[in-house]
């Protein structure tokens, strides 16, 4: 190949002419140079501007559809914004809250008479010792007692809480001060039975049903729902320990059969328990919505997490991590849902088949630690509550059949053959067992030992056994839940050496 100019040497090269022979001669023609690096980068800035469009749509997405499932529950009527879920205002001289607060603040837990008072764990017939620190600590804190008593006449509760940062402290400090006023009654309930004054032990034990009434309408979540139940499990055992000789009549110190069934009756109303776990659940639901719609966010004086405004800013790595926020609460909104809809059931096991699917779902979840970091860290252990507010319900029908049969008993002389003797003078019905599927509180009708029972955790019958179950340590006393049989003695029964002798061990 070889180039020819055509227009001769004085005229100048008119044109360039590649002509092609086969002499073998050789040239070479420089082309173009592409821009490889313009259009590298001209790609790699659509690429992420791509990538940017997508991660704002995924986030915009996200943020849609959990603002659709939020919306959707409350167009149902159910509260999802924590906004929703304060107590209504009550006036104070209306308020049971102001006097249970005044009640449990007064306590000094940090004093030499409590601190010894909380070392024991108490039961029937009390020692010598016990006594004299029960009555120290009693005496030291009949104020408490009274404003706990006068709580109990009030018509409404307002913790006055309104979600706002602060709030975090005043529910600490108000479940801790409750904890340690339904002790105090709880103690006093065993003294007063031991002294012969059965008629204030029964009115003790109403005041601490109602006492956890009113925690369980404190609108912060879990801590307070299971503070609340404490308090009403605090009150079924302190019945079952006075049960089998409580003094049932109209003298002194005896207790009047109306106040007993009053009792009765005040244990099978369980609305407020079970209110108190649904609000339980949406207080930890509607916080959780919360922290995905915001925890990505910064506010003016630079803190990051729940509770910002709409308008705060999103920093560039709060940017980054939204989508996957968002996307999280609507796996927390769910779950929360779905399992408040199971616990709804009448019974434990039911609960357990209601919830499989959703719990299972979570458990894959949990697996996965870098995608759903956020619903991990923050998704509550609802299925322990349930189980334990399924218990505590139980606790309560038991205290109840404990208290029907010790009326018959009394009038009659003789324990019944079945529990169905107790219908309908003394219960209105038997009472279920929240522990088992479709069954009866258990009766045995031995002369030597009656006693009532549920099934237990084990969610077999056994007959009344208690026998513990080999998965359980006892270092702090024994506990009827870690028996084969959760078992309520009807006749006094000798007082286990374990529950005396905490402090040696």
């Amino acid at each position: 190949m070889r180039a020819v100019c055509d227009g001769g040497w004085r005229g100048g090269c008119g044109r360039l002419v590649i002509m092609q022979g086969d002499s073998g001669d050789s040239g070479t023609v420089k082309r173009p140079r592409r821009r490889w690096g313009r259009w590298i980068g001209f790609s790699l800035l659509g690429l992420i501007a791509l990538l940017i469009t997508g991660h704002a749509f995924w986030g915009w997405w996200e943020e849609k559809k959990l603002a659709e499932e939020v919306e959707e529950l409350r167009r149902k009527g159910e509260p999802v914004l924590a906004e929703e879920l304060a107590n209504r205002p009550v006036a104070d001289a209306d308020n049971a809250v102001i006097l249970l607060r005044e009640a449990g603040r007064s306590i000094d837990e940090n004093g030499e008479p409590w601190q010894e008072f909380d070392r024991m764990v108490l039961g029937l017939p009390l020692t010598a010792k016990e006594v004299g620190v029960v009555r120290r600590v009693v005496e030291e804190n009949r104020s408490a007692l009274a404003k706990l008593r006068q709580a109990r006449g009030k018509k409404g509760v307002d913790w006055q809480m309104r979600h706002s940062r602060s709030a975090l402290t005043s529910e600490l400090r108000d479940n801790k001060e409750q904890k340690l006023l339904g002790q105090l009654a709880a103690a006093a309930i065993l003294l007063e039975h031991q002294t012969g004054n059965d008629r204030e032990a029964v009115e003790l034990a109403l005041d601490l049903l109602a006492q956890s009434d009113a925690v369980e309408q404190m609108p912060v979540g879990l801590i307070a729902h299971l503070v609340g139940i404490g308090i009403s499990a605090l009150a079924c055992d302190r019945v079952y320990e006075i049960t089998p000789d409580l003094r049932v009549g109209m003298k002194e110190g005896e207790v009047a059969p109306a106040d007993v069934k009053k009792l009765i009756d005040a244990f099978l109303e369980e609305s407020s328990l079970r209110e108190g776990e649904r609000r339980a659940m949406r207080v930890e639901r509607a916080g959780q919505v919360q922290a995905a719609r915001t925890m990505y966010k910064v506010d003016e004086k630079g803190k990051v997490g729940p509770g910002q405004s709409a308008d705060a800013k999103t920093p560039f790595m709060g940017y980054l991590v939204k989508p996957l926020f968002l996307r999280d609460g609507r796996v927390m909104l769910r779950h929360a849902t779905e399992l408040m809809a199971a616990s709804e059931a009448g019974a434990w096991p039911v609960f357990k088949i209601r919830a499989k699917e959703s719990l299972e779902r979570m458990s894959r979840v949990r697996e996965s630690v870098k995608l759903h970091t956020l619903a991990i860290i923050l998704t509550a252990p609802y299925e322990p509550v349930v189980e334990r507010t399924f218990r505590t319900i139980t606790d309560r029908r038991l205290a109840a059949a404990a208290l029907a049969i010790r009326l018959l008993f009394v009038e009659q002389g003789q324990w019944p053959k079945s529990l169905d003797e107790l219908m309908p003078r003394y219960l209105p019905a038997v009472p279920a067992d929240g522990m088992a599927t479709a069954k009866r509180i258990g009766y045995v009708a031995e002369a030597d030992r009656p006693r009532v029972y549920s099934v237990g955790e084990n969610g077999t019958d056994e007959g009344g056994s208690d026998k513990p179950l080999p998965r359980k340590v006892y270092n702090v006393g024994r506990y009827r839940w870690w028996d084969e049989d959760a078992v309520v003695d009807l006749k006094r029964q000798e007082r286990k050496k374990d529950v005396e002798e905490k402090e040696e061990q």
